[in-house]
């Protein structure tokens, strides 16, 4: 009996792993039913496997459990990864399409300025008015300018708060390349004839009334000109883009400067491009705003003539 104990132990293993064949399964069926020990031994062998077992399957589930939280895991990161991506995708798209869209409504503006200056006939009525707000000082200033092949008149005017003169009204005729300028005195009746262009050396030329759309149009002449691509979306990104209605006409409106001190603002005709009003502000300290009048093709020769000076009082300036 010891020496087939010896025998049965020996099996118990492989039939606890249920690696024993039939008619071994059935020997040792036969002999734990007869003998306590061998019994104790198949039961302790059982209880062992089934704890192994247990413990496996635990392990397999927290290795499967753990591998599911890794790939959920790296299934968020992805995720996050792809919308940081759409993000940063967006708002590239974005800046790219606001700098388009700030660049072709300067660009435009900026060109056709550049298609005024060989215009051979238009009048352009530009209104100045300027308050500083500590002073509560206030100022009108007005320029009428008429040309007609090569021949002008300039009419200018400025008052300050009640309507105050700051000087007096006065009227400029020339031409272009002479040297002749004539300078009238409604007011007075008086006129100055300099054949010095006020003391200018030079005489009034093409490159000279070019020159002065550069100053009346300073925003769009600065911020309408291409400085590289690098500089560009740099400057015409942080513009600022409305719509709104001035005069009846449909502008497209941009603060191309803006801060929690100020801002400046340019208005372009969405139809023609023309610049309508140029405006700056310094919150609390200043306020300065400049409105274009442009008409092509209105001016009459009468416009820019000379008026007979025999009813003014001339007098004449050769410095």
């Amino acid at each position: 009996m010891e020496k087939e104990c010896e025998i049965i132990k020996d099996l118990l293993p492989s039939y606890v792993e249920n690696l024993s064949s039939n008619q071994t399964k059935e020997i040792i069926h036969n002999h734990v039913e007869n003998c306590e020990n061998c019994k104790q031994i198949l039961e302790m062998l059982q209880k062992n496997n089934n704890n192994m077992k247990k413990r496996k399957k635990m392990e397999e589930e927290h290795e499967v459990d753990s591998l599911k939280k890794y790939r959920k895991k790296m299934l968020k990161l992805r995720s996050i990864t792809i919308l940081l991506l759409l993000i940063i995708m967006t708002v590239f798209i974005g800046i790219i399409i606001k700098y388009v869209y700030n660049n072709c409504i300067l660009k435009r503006s900026f060109n056709t300025i550049q298609d005024l200056k060989k215009a051979e006939n238009y009048s352009l009525n530009i209104e100045e008015y300027e308050i500083n707000y500590s002073t509560e000082a206030q100022r009108y200033h007005s320029t009428k300018i008429y040309y007609k092949d090569g021949n002008y008149k300039k009419e200018n005017s400025s008052y300050i708060t009640n309507n105050e003169l700051v000087n007096p009204n006065y009227i400029f005729y020339g031409s272009i390349n002479s040297d002749k300028l004539v300078k009238v005195y409604e007011d007075t009746k008086t006129a100055v004839i300099d054949t010095n262009t006020l003391n200018r050396i030079e005489p009034y030329t093409v490159e000279m009334k070019e020159n002065e759309f550069e100053g009346f149009y300073e925003y769009t002449n600065t911020y309408g000109r291409d400085f590289g691509i690098i500089n560009n979306l740099i400057s015409k990104t942080t513009i600022e883009a409305r719509t709104e209605i001035y005069k009846e006409r449909n502008c497209n409106v941009l603060r191309i400067q803006h801060n929690s001190t100020g801002y400046t603002e340019i208005w372009i005709d969405k139809e023609n491009s023309y610049v309508l009003k140029e405006r700056s502000e310094i919150f609390g300290k200043y306020f300065y705003e400049k409105i274009f009048t442009l008409n092509i093709g209105n001016v009459m020769e009468e416009d820019v003539e000379i008026p007979d000076l025999d009813s003014y009082q001339v007098r004449g300036n050769n410095k």
